[in-house]
């Protein structure tokens, strides 16, 4: 028979046992997202001086009235640049990338929670897949 303390301490033993994986694969889980993030980062610093490059490169004076980011590379900081996308938009974005592989077509955006016609409409101009 066993007493009141030594149920509680196996109760708490088996606790961790069965939460402590689960935590750590969500620290895991947490990091492959930040490097993601970041890696995700660094291209697009290199997309959006590419894109200054262009302009200056091609001799015109004024910038161009539209910039356009490839939805397998951009971050969400680059993300945030389009009008009408804010930073919890362009962050499911960046997430939904992570979990589900590259976009297939540009299409691929209305599948994430919160992009219905109207907001695919309005991106359309600003992102395509390559």
């Amino acid at each position: 028979m066993l007493y009141r303390v030594q149920k509680e301490v196996l109760v708490l033993f088996f606790l961790i046992l069965i939460a402590y994986p689960s935590y750590r694969a969500y620290r895991i889980y947490r990091e492959q997202v930040k490097r993601a993030v970041q890696s995700t980062e660094a291209i697009s610093k290199g997309i959006i001086s590419g894109f200054l490059k262009d302009t200056v490169a091609s001799g015109e004076n004024e910038p161009r009235d539209t910039f356009r980011f490839n939805l397998n590379e951009v971050s969400w900081e680059a993300l945030t640049l389009i009008p009408g996308i804010g930073e919890n938009t362009a962050k499911k974005i960046i997430t939904y990338r992570f979990r589900n592989g590259k976009f297939r077509s540009v299409e691929d955006i209305m599948r994430i929670k919160g992009i219905g016609k109207k907001t695919y409409e309005k991106l359309k101009p600003y992102v395509y897949v390559k």
